[in-house]
């Protein structure tokens, strides 16, 4: 990446300059920026002749603009990673803004006088920094940060669906005292002290501060009293969306429930149809630069979304009336076909997002590199067209699985290969750092269509 300006130099700074020291590589220059510059001094005298990373020190007023934004353009890092209190998310977003740098931070902004977990108030930067061509990444700390990433890598590899997901944190520590915390102890102790809140009934409920408890026996820390601050979120039935649904009639569930499976069967038809269209206008929009493209993309992805949420909630009807044996099987494999299709739009959507910041930037792939991205988007394609025909009318044989998963295979071989091509384009300096990354991330998203 090369240069990174930390701001703060607290508990939980102190671990992300730690570990950004440990990734020199990566990270070449630091700039450690805090009110009290004899703390970042110090920890820059501790770690310098641990780590290759070159590390500066500065005095900065996190709560003044003007004196951040003199500071960054001084420094000049690629990003600010913001480590200080939550009350000055603000100034330090207005501050990279009128220093065109990019912003991470790991806890939402909170005004001083209203503890409230709410993000309102840094979306409204969302225009802003999309404008000036940043990016704002928030909430990049333990919980939500490091819980959105094991929740997103638990996704991917292990589950099919996840409902919800049920986020119990402890801190293992203890000094003996009765109060232990690993951050800020006064922003610790305005979130124990607020109200709960959970989604029940179309609305939100809010519970007394502590209200809710229960004993959990943690893995190798042993038994912990929690409290709920933030219960689960239900969808809203009420809701869905079933417009693009060509054959999901209501009707045939009491009367005919084995005759509504197969209506769910020619509904993943028809939604992988639309997927298939999708694609297409996706590789128009990435490889041929048709922008007028981009919106039916956005459109069609939207409609995935809807009709994969009409088709779960038709087939729990359809569950609910009751059914089984090899007809409730076929259910239960339609709506996870149903929900990989709709991953296979939003990862047309994000190969739109990856064309969008190759564009703004001006960094576009080698010949050599869309040629080899084309390779794998074409094979993709094939693999998805014959996953889709499974729903038709005919048979799905043995030689029809036999020829997936080949296909299958030689995708995940050729993207292994691409790979090693970029990191030899990497190596003798024909491919930029950036657009490496976002070669690495677009094989990636193709590689996970093919997946589905």
């Amino acid at each position: 990446m090369g240069k990174v300006m930390v701001i703060g130099c607290g508990g939980v700074a102190s671990v992300a300059i730690h570990k950004i020291c440990q990734n020199s590589e990566v990270f070449s220059e630091l700039c450690i920026a805090s009110r009290t510059v004899s703390k970042c001094d110090a920890l820059k005298e501790k770690l310098q002749g641990t780590t290759k990373t070159k590390i500066t020190t500065a005095q900065v007023d996190a709560d003044n603009v003007e004196e951040l934004t003199a500071l960054i353009k001084k420094e000049q890092p690629e990003v600010v990673l913001n480590l200080a209190l939550p009350y000055q998310d603000l100034t330090i977003m207005d501050a990279c803004l009128a220093a065109g740098v990019h912003y991470i931070d790991t806890a939402n902004y909170e005004p001083e006088d209203t503890a409230k977990f709410e993000y309102k108030w840094q979306w409204d930067y969302r225009e802003r920094f999309e404008k000036a061509g940043l990016t704002a990444l928030l909430g990049s700390g333990f919980d939500p940060g490091v819980t959105s990433v094991f929740s997103a890598y638990a996704l991917k590899h292990y589950f099919d669906e996840i409902n919800y997901i049920d986020i119990l944190d402890c801190n293992a520590g203890d000094h003996g005292y009765p109060f232990a915390t690993n951050f800020n102890p006064e922003i610790n102790i305005r979130e124990v002290s607020a109200k709960g809140s959970y989604w029940e009934d179309g609305h939100w409920v809010e519970t007394e501060p502590m209200e809710i408890k229960r004993v959990y026996n943690f893995p190798e820390i042993g038994e912990k009293e929690l409290a709920a601050l933030i219960r689960r979120i239900i969808p809203d039935a009420e809701r869905i969306d079933r417009r693009d649904a060509v054959y999901l009639d209501p009707n045939l569930i009491q009367r005919t429930p084995v005759v509504a499976v197969s209506a769910v069967r020619h509904e993943c038809r028809h939604m992988g149809e639309m997927v298939d269209e999708l694609l297409s206008r996706t590789e128009k929009v990435f490889f041929g630069q048709k922008d007028d493209e981009k919106e039916n993309v956005l459109q069609m992805e939207d409609r995935l979304d809807n009709l994969e949420e009409a088709i779960r909630s038709y087939a729990s009807d359809i569950m609910q009336a009751g059914i089984d044996g090899k007809d409730a099987d076929m259910l239960e494999a339609c709506v996870i076909s149903a929900g990989d299709l709709e991953r296979i739009g939003d990862k047309g959507k994000r190969l739109i997002d990856f064309y969008e910041y190759r564009k703004k930037r001006g960094d576009d792939f080698s010949p050599e590199a869309l040629s080899e991205v084309r390779r794998l988007f074409t094979d993709t394609r094939k693999a998805v067209k014959l996953a889709i025909n499974t729903f038709g009318p005919d048979p799905f044989t043995a030689q029809h699985k036999a020829e997936l998963d080949a296909l299958a295979d030689h995708i995940r071989d050729l993207e292994a290969q691409l790979r090693a091509s970029h990191a030899s384009r990497l190596s003798t300096g024909h491919c930029s750092p950036e657009a490496g990354l976002v070669f690495i991330d677009v094989l990636g998203a193709i590689e996970q269509i093919a997946y589905r």
